[in-house]
């Protein structure tokens, strides 16, 4: 966090200096997303466009409620839908489960063989005690 970069942008090639400040895991095909305030893309494409927004609700507010009516409003919003269903990568959730189940077997070996061990010394020691 804190380190800056130097992005260049798709169309004219202009380039900007940012600032990493937090990080998401997201991305569009083949694509990084980086997400910003709308004045630092216009400082590097003067030309660029709203393409679509993405609008943080306070709790307790109707998203598809609040889609419905934004679009029923007009004012150049052709069409606002929630997303309540995830477009989760599922080859993503898929990797980290066989990670998960990894990690599980390698505890589980883990344990083994501390049980092991101290069964072999409790063992040893019974057999070398004094009877």
């Amino acid at each position: 966090m804190g380190d800056t970069f130097t992005a260049r942008t798709p169309h004219s090639g202009n380039t900007v200096q940012l600032r990493l400040v937090g990080e998401i895991l997201d991305q569009q095909g083949d694509n990084l997303l980086l997400r910003g305030g709308w004045a630092t893309l216009a400082a590097a494409e003067p030309e660029a466009q709203i393409g679509s927004f993405e609008v943080q609700l306070p709790p307790g507010t109707s998203a598809d409620a609040y889609a419905e009516q934004l679009t029923q409003a007009g004012g150049g919003v052709l069409m606002a839908e929630s997303t309540k269903s995830s477009d989760t990568d599922v080859g993503f959730v898929l990797l980290q489960t066989v990670i998960g189940g990894m990690a599980v077997v390698l505890v589980t070996i883990a344990i083994a063989g501390v049980f092991n061990t101290v069964l072999l010394n409790t063992r040893e020691r019974s057999a070398t005690s004094p009877s």
